[in-house]
């Protein structure tokens, strides 16, 4: 059986004020160390014959890592030859020697954290790079050979209107793209931004504000052949990430890396939320875990519901019972009678979906399962 597989790397060369995953400043010593580690456990993954579909790796900013470090991580990887190895990396660190390298390593698709083609909502965010630099990172991906890009963009950002988010999406099909990835910011506790909220610094953009930004994204999106597959994620017909629909159909992957979440045999696992310590306990044969939840009858199936409801495919019930056990009609009756009431969902053929209205709310339906 082939899995999907992610890899955390917790580096950046600056953290970003809005950002909420785990990460720290880039730093050789310990990279190299956390880089060594990988190749030890992705050596042990093919002695026990464990076979990758999908590959990603993800930050933190991989591309931050040194040539000689980001050779060795791929060249560890390259036997597995998955279908899918996505690789992330922001525009000020995206070098032509990095490109390539992620080439000749295997990498078949690329995702650049350009978040805004805006220089003050750049700055305002935290982000070390100029629109320009985001603009001659895909240009020069392209040119090196990828051809499957996405990039993703943040809205709703304090004192942002539509016509600004529709002047970044305008500059991003200009850009030779598959796949966009189009988020609402997000004030995340512990982050400089959420403080900042808290003091009254910066205010959050009205519900109703935000709702409509992103209900006209996705007509200038789908208009343009990116059509919607999951809540905040479009592509080109053929080019929606396989990963990605892995994790929102709520099916096994395994993980490596300091703060990493996988699930696999109805468990969920989270890796300890500290680089040295990952290493420390990796190298002496500890447990990595800080937290482990077995996930399986209702709980399982309630949990699938909340994931694969954000798909523009919805839920196919027949399939669901199938995989799960349980009628969700039944098991969520309640719930199911009270969004249809407030048409946020659909119910056709044995299929439950989000509708438009529902795709505005689909945290809140999602919400209601579990």
């Amino acid at each position: 059986m082939k899995l999907p597989l992610y890899i955390h790397i917790p580096f950046c060369r600056k953290k970003c004020r809005y950002c909420g995953f785990f990460s720290r400043a880039y730093s050789s010593a310990p990279a190299e160390k956390l880089i060594d580690v990988y190749r030890k456990q992705i050596e042990e993954f093919w002695r026990q014959e464990v076979s990758f579909n999908y590959i990603y790796i993800g930050g933190g900013t991989p591309s931050v890592l040194e040539e000689k470090l980001l050779r060795r991580l791929l060249d560890s990887l390259k036997r597995f030859s998955p279908e899918e190895f996505s690789f992330e990396a922001n525009p000020e660190s995206l070098s032509l020697s990095c490109l390539k390298i992620l080439r000749e390593g295997g990498v078949n698709r690329l995702s650049i954290g350009v978040q805004t083609f805006s220089h003050p909502y750049l700055t305002f965010l935290g982000r070390l790079h100029t629109p320009y630099e985001a603009q001659e990172a895909v240009e020069n991906a392209y040119k090196v050979g990828f051809r499957n890009l996405n990039i993703d963009l943040i809205f709703a950002l304090p004192g942002q209107n539509i016509n600004e988010v529709l002047k970044d999406l305008k500059k991003a099909l200009r850009l030779p793209l598959t796949h966009l990835s189009l988020y609402a910011l997000i004030y995340e506790p512990y982050t400089p931004l959420y403080r900042l909220l808290q003091r009254g610094e910066v205010g959050k953009l009205e519900e109703e504000k935000e709702a409509e930004m992103y209900k006209r994204s996705v007509e200038f999106l789908e208009s343009r052949g990116f059509l919607r597959y999951e809540v905040s994620n479009f592509a080109r017909e053929g080019f929606s990430c396989r990963h990605n629909i892995n994790y929102w159909q709520d099916l096994p992957y395994l993980a490596l890396g300091p703060s990493a979440v996988y699930f696999y045999q109805n468990r969920r696992y989270r890796y300890i939320s500290n680089i040295a310590s990952y290493i420390e306990k990796a190298a002496r044969g500890g447990e990595l875990w800080e937290f482990v939840e077995t996930i399986k009858g209702e709980k399982y199936a309630r949990e699938k519901a909340a994931f694969n409801i954000r798909l523009a495919g919805g839920i196919d019930l027949e399939e669901f019972e199938k995989t799960t056990g349980f009628d969700l009609l039944l098991l969520a009756s309640r719930e199911i009678k009270e969004l249809r009431r407030q048409k946020l969902v659909s119910l056709v053929k044995r299929r439950l979906r989000l509708t438009g209205q529902g795709f505005l709310f689909a945290d809140y339906v999602s919400r209601k399962f579990v």
